[in-house]
């Protein structure tokens, strides 16, 4: 997963900041309320005697699943998406935690989707733009088979340097290396398939669009790309969605203009096989193939 996450420099005075009542003993002392409502509510035999609990039970859900992402990324050093630089993820550990902690232990089944999207076939070539620290790679080299080939392409060293031991511990071969998405240094139609997942938000506009052209560049007639990435929904399943939580509060960049992409790709003959909602709607994973 990639995917998955500055400070102004000058001379100020510093305030005094008034002190906060701790975040942790409110939220305890919000479901300590809610709690002794519902109670209250249940012994005078009100038919509602379970809404306060569940109004303090969603609110302390966001709370915590927020704090622990916030906890996390922090420690991470990352470098922020300004004018025509991305956002750069420097902690290859925080990262392989965080994506643990969002999809409660449901990550391996989010790569498996994302594999099956692409219908690889033993001894087929293989790229992961944005790698990471190479789980989704790893997993797609197991498929391709000791006849296909694997190769990543992450613009941080340290994620690089993770993947490369990750892959060895599997005994899994796959080669990565360290660039940017939005010039693969690969030759044109090198691919059979192409993979970038959680990656795009991470980037200004007209490096998302430059990407997306490589990405094109490197696939050969008949290859398949699968650009999974961020999607606004108004939907309450999607405001309440792990990973969307954690993308209002730690992303620095914004989702992905789906619309614009399917009209370069069709511009550039790929095929729209499909684009689907994935995880809460927060999620979007866009299939194209060369014609």
């Amino acid at each position: 997963m990639h995917h998955l996450f500055s400070s102004g420099k000058g001379s100020q005075v510093e305030s005094v900041k008034p002190h906060r009542f701790p975040r942790a003993v409110a939220t305890l002392a919000l479901i300590a309320l809610g709690v002794g409502i519902s109670i209250h509510w249940f012994a005078i035999h009100v038919s509602y005697w379970w809404l306060p609990l569940v109004i303090v039970l969603v609110l302390a859900h966001v709370a915590i699943i927020g704090g622990l992402a916030w906890l996390l990324t922090r420690h991470g050093h990352a470098e922020q998406a300004q004018g025509d630089h991305s956002h750069v993820l420097h902690n290859p550990r925080a990262y392989d935690w965080l994506a643990r902690l969002i999809t409660l232990g449901g990550e391996g089944k989010f790569r498996r989707r994302t594999l099956d999207l692409a219908e690889l076939q033993p001894g087929n070539a293989v790229l992961d733009v944005g790698c990471g620290t190479g789980t989704l790679l790893i997993e797609a080299a197991k498929r391709v088979g000791p006849n296909g080939s694997a190769h990543g392409i992450d613009a941080s060293g340290q994620m690089i340097a993770y993947a490369r031991r990750k892959a060895a511990r599997q005994g899994v071969t796959a080669k990565f290396v360290e660039g940017s998405a939005d010039d693969l240094p690969f030759p044109d139609a090198s691919f059979d398939a192409v993979f970038c997942t959680l990656m795009l938000h991470h980037l200004p506009d007209a490096m998302q669009m430059a990407t997306i052209m490589e990405i094109r560049r490197v696939l050969r007639p008949g290859g398949r790309m699968v650009i999974v990435d961020m999607h606004r929904s108004a939907k309450a399943s999607a405001l309440f969605s792990h990973i969307g939580l954690v993308h209002l509060f730690r992303s620095h960049a914004a989702s992905p203009n789906w619309q614009k992409i399917e009209e370069l790709l069709t511009e550039q003959g790929v095929d729209i096989v499909s684009r689907r909602a994935m995880w809460a709607e927060t999620i979007c994973a866009l299939v194209g193939q060369v014609f």
